[in-house]
């Protein structure tokens, strides 16, 4: 019996531990974003209940859970792209992605219209959404009302 010679020679420990272990850690802090927003909107809602929320990560986007969300989808697919062989499984991969992505537009849409309908005349509203990222941070874009293919 023959054996064939391993393409790619054996990693050491560390170094195949490590890249899991970043992406492990670095979807871990996005996990903990998603809850700090929860939480900082939670309590400003209890103290000013008839206000839009503009504080903690809300000063930096206008939707944090959507923009975690994305973040932990791109860290997936960027985590599995090294595996990947031909055209389906990438077509596949980037389908998957592209779908997220836009789910989580969709959503911040509908969120954006339904606080438009609830906050519309407020000046210091129309100065948040004047100023705020609606998802992607330092990225100038506001709005996605406009977008009507933007309906999930």
């Amino acid at each position: 019996m023959r054996m064939r010679a391993c393409r790619h020679p054996q990693q050491p420990v560390s170094s195949r531990f490590q890249r899991p272990f970043s992406i492990f850690c670095s979807d871990s802090s996005i996990k903990n974003i998603l809850l700090l927003s929860d939480l900082t909107k939670n309590r400003f809602k209890k103290e000013h209940p008839k206000r839009f929320c503009d504080v903690g990560l809300f000063r930096i986007v206008r939707c944090p859970n959507y923009l975690g969300e994305v973040l932990i989808w791109t860290g997936v697919f960027l985590s599995g792209v090294t595996v990947l062989h031909g055209t389906l499984q990438w077509v596949a991969a980037v389908s998957g992605w592209v779908c997220i992505v836009y789910i989580m537009f969709d959503g911040a849409r509908r969120l954006e219209l339904r606080q438009n309908k609830n906050y519309g005349s407020d000046p210091e509203y129309q100065k948040y959404v004047k100023t705020t990222p609606i998802l992607l941070p330092f990225i100038p874009l506001y709005s996605v009302a406009k977008y009507k293919w933007l309906v999930g």
